[in-house]
């Protein structure tokens, strides 16, 4: 019997071993979708605007005004007349309304520097308000 111990005892050492030398040589763990090593990535470059390209558009306005013109005196033959007792008033208020378009082209040949050529073209109306002539 007792070699029939020693036996087994001598087993239970070498299946030891043998498992023991195993676990050391696997190493870790490693998950069915990850690479040998972890790739990091660099957030994406900003890329900037180009001014460069065509562009058009449009604009409209109001103007407004009340303004006076005073005279005190007037040219006669190149000559001045003092018109003292004839000063003279004019009323200048007005509104008018204004609309413009315009198309151009931009080209941006440095980061930092942008060319261009413009053309517009627009049409407004004068209203003028006539008070008195003259006051």
């Amino acid at each position: 019997m007792p070699q029939k111990i020693e036996g087994q005892f001598m087993k239970k050492i070498l299946f030891r071993s043998v498992a023991l030398a195993a676990l050391a040589l696997a190493g870790s763990a490693q998950a069915a979708d990850m690479g040998g090593s972890p790739i990091y990535k660099g957030p994406a470059p900003i890329v900037a605007p180009s001014w460069t390209g065509f562009y058009v558009g449009a604009g409209v306005g109001l103007r407004a005004s009340r303004a006076d013109a005073t005279s005190t005196s007037e040219s006669v033959g190149g000559v001045l007349q003092n018109l003292n007792g004839l000063i003279t008033t004019e009323p200048l208020d007005g509104t008018a309304f204004r609309v413009t378009a315009y198309v151009g082209f931009n080209w941006q040949f440095a980061p930092q520097w942008v060319a261009g050529i413009e053309g517009d073209g627009g049409r407004g109306g004068v209203g003028r308000t006539d008070h008195d002539r003259f006051r």
